[in-house]
């Protein structure tokens, strides 16, 4: 019996391997390429999805910006001043900001984004802080949220905000430029009767300026920057007698025992003496030499008056406003107050009626509980309406063997490089709305 022993050759089977590896090669090389791209692919995507959720995070707290829960028309909460402090990293760092707004009546935040260095990389971080009595000083922030990373493997952070289309500076002496918030006088210095003057400006209802020797008092009233003033607030003490003040204008409309002690109305003549060669408005201003605001009548606690002429319920008109008053910016006004009403009852329940307070000596001291004024700050760095949010990121790991020149240019930093690395940049702008309508 036979048995077929027939095999392959050493042809055949070294023409075999040849074929098999040429056939594993192919197939391996195929791989490297998929995987390669798939990598390239996977980092792309991942570059763009962090970029856009990191950069939505913080458009969604700069839309938030400045806003004030206020707790109605007593206006008690103190204003939010600087809503947004970007800080600029120059042409060799990225930038950080912090933002500042009111979660509810009793919890105002600050958020702070900013970049630190990990492994020899930058990281996007987050920080929520508490500013204790609504005061954000750093000395005065209670930590909500420690900080956390948010990014990584970021190359530039860059904030870019503007107003009117202009980019941020200091305020520079233009309509439309500065900041519109609340000022208080830096210094007030009656020139008639002294003493008591700083009592005017610490805020306080309660807490009052008196002349008891005169009927009128002038005072030289000076401020920390130059702003054109817009509206004019002056308190008055009545309230302490008692009683409310229910509508301001006359005839007065009270419960008694209010204004019986104290005037319930005080006028004041207001003269700009400051440098007039800033003309901060957007047309020519006038030629007046020392622009004014006569007869402006503060009425109650709560008194604005708008120094363009209009009456409201807490304030009213009795002479005239110089045109161009409210179109300069100046740091030093000069004011004149006059006692003027007081209110007499022929019993409880009765209505106020009004009668000329006698002067001092031996009638009714002049009181002026608080002071303060409303326009377009000047000379400090602006609060945007609108800011940029540019991030710049790489992949963890190198892409192909052959280095790559880009430059890549946000804000105001020009990024250059040079190596295997994949980047992407992604900006977006976000309006900040409560200091875009607020203006």
């Amino acid at each position: 019996m036979h048995h077929n022993q027939n095999g392959f050759t050493l042809p055949e089977i070294l023409i075999g391997l040849a074929i098999s590896s040429i056939i594993i090669a192919a197939s391996f090389a195929s791989y490297i390429v998929i995987k390669n791209n798939y990598d390239f692919q996977k980092d792309m995507k991942n570059i763009s999805q962090t970029s856009r959720a990191v950069a939505t995070m913080i458009m969604r707290d700069i839309r938030m910006a400045g806003y004030n829960y206020d707790d109605g028309p007593t206006k008690q909460k103190p204003e939010i001043t600087n809503a947004i402090n970007i800080t600029d990293g120059g042409t060799t760092a990225p930038d950080a900001i912090e933002i500042i707004y009111d979660k509810s009546y009793t919890e105002r935040l600050k958020i702070s984004y900013y970049t630190k260095t990990y492994n020899n990389r930058l990281r996007v971080y987050k920080k929520i802080e508490k500013c204790n009595a609504m005061n954000c000083a750093s000395s005065s922030l209670q930590t909500v949220i420690a900080e956390s990373p948010i990014a990584d493997y970021v190359e530039d952070l860059q904030f870019v905000g503007t107003r009117n289309s202009v980019t941020l500076g200091t305020g520079q002496i233009t309509y439309g430029q500065g900041n519109r918030r609340m000022i208080t006088p830096s210094s007030v210095k009656s020139t008639s009767c002294t003493g008591g003057e700083a009592l005017m400006i610490d805020g306080s209802y309660d807490t009052y300026y008196e002349c008891s020797t005169a009927n009128s008092a002038s005072f030289d009233i000076k401020f920390d920057k130059k702003f054109r003033i817009e509206q004019i607030y002056i308190s008055t003490v009545a309230h302490l007698d008692g009683g409310s003040l229910i509508n301001s204008q006359h005839p007065f409309d009270t419960s008694y025992p209010y204004g019986t002690k104290n005037s319930i109305d005080v006028q004041a003549n207001i003269t700009n003496k400051g440098s007039l060669s800033d003309c901060a408005w957007s047309s020519a201003c006038g030629s007046t030499s020392n622009p004014r605001a006569d007869g402006l009548i503060f009425v109650g606690r709560d008194a604005f008056c708008g120094v363009g002429g209009s009456s409201s319920n807490d304030c009213y008109l009795s002479s005239s406003i110089q045109d161009d008053f409210y179109k300069y910016a100046t740091d030093s006004i000069e004011m004149r107050v006059d006692n003027r009403w007081v209110c007499t009852y022929t019993g409880s329940g009765q209505a106020c009626n009004p009668t000329s307070a006698p002067p001092p000596p031996g009638g009714f001291a002049l009181r002026i509980g608080n002071l303060s004024f409303y326009g377009e700050v000047f000379g400090e760095m602006q609060s945007p309406q609108e800011v940029e949010v540019g991030l710049l990121i790489r992949s963890p790991e190198e892409h192909g063997t052959t280095p790559k020149s880009q430059t890549f240019q946000l804000g105001n930093r020009p990024v250059v490089t040079n190596d295997n690395y994949i980047r992407d940049s992604y900006s977006i702008s976000a309006l900040v709305r409560n200091q875009y309508y607020g203006s």
